[in-house]
């Protein structure tokens, strides 16, 4: 078979895919609000959102990982498994519910409108990671950073927001 005619068969193929899919509710997700230029911005911290197609509020992978002051991709594998990573921390692990941890594994697919794929979670995982990094630094001599401390103090405050 020749190139030209194998390409055209799987491109139909992949557009019969994603027609089932979509057709049958098995497709990516959908952001219907949002934008890269209308964050979720808490003081001056900037996390970019998204609400999908079943009414799901989403906070971007990236965003979620710069709102805990930390570098993106500074754990083997890239970016959420930096939050894993985070979340499995000797000391943490313990306050790290299985719902959250869950969340953290897991992280949403989906398209935003302008069709690239994202990552996400949902909105309440920022306020459980922090509610989480709090008591451990409130109840042990945890060594964390003053910024990270005043981050995770200002995101529990904007928590009604998020919750």
């Amino acid at each position: 078979m020749d190139d030209a005619l194998h390409n055209a068969l799987r491109t139909a193929l992949h557009r019969t895919r994603v027609a089932f899919d979509d057709y049958h509710g098995l497709g990516e997700k959908k952001a219907i609000y949002g934008s890269p230029g209308s964050p979720l911005v808490i003081a001056s911290i900037e996390i970019p959102c998204y609400v999908l197609d079943d009414g799901t509020r989403v906070l971007v992978q990236g965003g979620v990982i710069m709102s805990l002051d930390m570098a993106q991709g500074t754990a083997a594998g890239g970016g959420g498994d930096r939050i894993v990573k985070f979340a499995r921390t000797k000391g943490l692990a313990p306050f790290i519910d299985n719902d959250l941890a869950n969340m953290i594994k897991n992280p949403i697919k989906f398209r935003v409108p302008s069709g690239t794929t994202a990552y996400g979670y949902e909105a309440t995982i920022l306020v459980k990671l922090c509610d989480a990094s709090w008591t451990l630094s409130t109840t042990v001599c945890w060594r964390c950073s003053k910024r990270l401390k005043r981050r995770m103090k200002v995101l529990l405050l904007a928590s009604p927001w998020l919750a």
